[in-house]
């Protein structure tokens, strides 16, 4: 049984509205409309910039992430975009980090952040990268922000 239908039964719903609600998950998922920025992130990547960080995106997500990016206007932001929808594979697997590890060899500095502690914080840390956890609990993490709001600092001081 596919994954959304038994989260809808689970919910209570009825079986067949449960099938066809979810077929209409995917829908309403890749649709740039329903996707909403945290107020904090454009302020956090315009003060990285002009520090003189350069941004990418590793994420595990649908091919239409692009699309998504465009439509909230962050696509000029970020140099360049690995998806696990591309590579085949998700973070924490080693192999998702590889074309970043790539594009940043030789950088000064390159760093990981994201909101999950085991895909993004320990994913990022078991390839050698060091990796801010934000809007999730500290656990474990040695670099935690409650937002993105002075994610510049930590990785200007560290």
């Amino acid at each position: 049984m596919p994954v959304f239908v038994r989260a809808f039964r689970a919910g209570g719903i009825d079986p067949a509205v449960s099938r066809a609600l979810a077929v209409r998950v995917r829908e309403a998922y890749v649709n740039p409309r329903e996707w909403r920025l945290f107020d904090d992130a454009i302020p956090a990547l315009r003060e990285l910039s002009s520090l003189g960080w350069t941004h990418l995106i590793l994420s595990n997500h649908v091919p239409e992430l692009p699309e998504i990016l465009l439509a909230l206007e962050l696509d000029e932001h970020f140099l360049r975009v690995f998806n696990s929808a591309e590579s085949g594979h998700e973070k924490p697997h080693p192999r998702a980090f590889d074309g970043v590890l790539e594009t940043t060899a030789g950088a000064e500095a390159a760093w990981m952040v994201g909101d999950n502690p085991r895909a993004d914080v320990r994913g990022a840390e078991a390839v050698g990268l060091p990796a801010i956890l934000v809007r999730g609990p500290k656990r474990g993490t040695r670099y935690h922000r409650e937002d993105l709001s002075g994610v510049a600092d930590i990785v200007e001081q560290a």
